[in-house]
């Protein structure tokens, strides 16, 4: 009922800032409040860093259809995606985990190694579970994921047969028989996020996986230890 009371929205993470109003004078008096506070504590903010930004036209404004923030691209139309790079880089975890992939036995058996791969590159690594596990709880763009879903099967298939990808190759190897292979899906599991069927929280996946790698260190290295003692024996 507070007749000066207006509605903001102010989000920050680390020195990236984020002021959204529903009309122009409150996001220019909430700008104004931020530098103001900002100088205060003997800080101040370049201003090739600053956007004023509008869905709308508004004086002082430049008119915008989308704008990102964080990696995330927040449209007019409500939609909130992965931005280009941040796309590109979802890509480039699986093409990073393929280049260091020595491929062995027949196609099926390339096919299974290549779709391990694949899993571990998206949601074991501890680096993709802060990319990817983050952005599938706040985009809401299920078309973007499922062409990142095609781009990654294609990946496997070029990497599989060892050759470029072309879409007849859907022939030899078909993008069902990768999904019945177990080839993770970021639609599936933006669906999971959606209905509350993944809970666990980042913190609890970090120490999951720092977990698992210490133990899988820790028989590698007793392996090792118990090979030397045969050899000794023989």
């Amino acid at each position: 009922n507070d007749p000066n009371f207006r509605r903001l929205w102010y989000v920050r993470y680390a020195d990236d800032f984020l002021v959204v109003a529903q009309d122009a004078e409150t996001a220019k008096d909430a700008a104004t409040t931020l530098d103001d506070g900002i100088i205060a504590l003997g800080m101040t903010s370049k201003p090739s860093h600053s956007q004023d930004l509008s869905f709308g036209k508004h004086d002082g404004f430049t008119k915008t259809k989308s704008f990102k923030y964080l990696g995330l691209e927040f449209t007019s139309t409500g939609l909130v995606r992965l931005s280009r790079e941040k796309q590109r880089k979802v890509i480039n975890l699986v093409k990073r985990e393929f280049r260091r992939l020595k491929l062995t036995g027949d196609q099926n058996q390339r096919l299974t190694q290549c779709i391990e791969a694949a899993n571990r590159a998206l949601v074991s690594r501890i680096r993709s579970v802060a990319i990817v596990e983050y952005y599938l709880k706040h985009i809401t763009d299920e078309q973007q994921l499922k062409t990142i879903d095609m781009l990654i099967v294609q990946l496997v298939i070029s990497k599989t047969l060892d050759k470029k990808f072309r879409y007849r190759d859907f022939s030899k190897i078909s993008y069902k028989t990768t999904r019945k292979l177990g080839l993770v899906s970021l639609v599936h599991r933006y669906r999971l996020h959606a209905h509350g069927m993944i809970k666990t929280k980042f913190l609890d996946l970090y120490n999951q996986l720092v977990h698992d790698r210490h133990e899988s260190m820790h028989k590698n290295r007793q392996d090792k230890i118990n090979h030397a003692r045969l050899r000794k024996l023989l």
